[in-house]
């Protein structure tokens, strides 16, 4: 019998613009990590679902998600920028657009700033370290 978890690694990464930058209203300003006094800090996270069939076959992966966190901390526009399996992208999407955030900060001010999320998807099998 195995026993497994999701490890889940969140970092944001600066990005150039993007598509996810398309969801957010016009004439907003869309900041870059690096131009930030303060990154976005996540407060709520969801796990993803690990895809079963990529559980039964003991495949680990990876997708970067691409999106906009605006200065309320709400996540917008979550699409894959790029995976190592496919099969784990539309979890990952999906995880990562319920997430909210305190939002990045520029001068004081909170703003609407583009990240990447990497979400990692990795069994750890407990029955092989005993």
């Amino acid at each position: 019998r195995r026993s497994s978890d999701l490890v889940l690694a969140v970092l944001a990464v600066s990005a150039a613009p993007g598509a996810a930058a398309d969801e957010t209203p016009k004439g907003v300003r869309i900041f870059e990590l690096k131009e930030l006094d303060q990154l976005p800090v996540p407060t709520f996270t969801v796990a993803p679902e690990y895809p079963q069939d990529m559980h039964n076959l003991e495949i680990s992966g990876q997708v970067i998600v691409d999106c906009i966190v605006d200065a309320n901390g709400d996540v917008h526009g979550a699409q894959p920028f790029s995976s190592t399996q496919y099969h784990f992208e539309d979890s990952a999407v999906q995880a990562v657009s319920q997430w909210k955030f305190k939002p990045g900060k520029w001068h004081g001010r909170s703003v609407t700033t583009h990240v990447r999320i990497p979400i990692k998807f990795t069994l750890l099998d407990r029955d092989h370290a005993r």
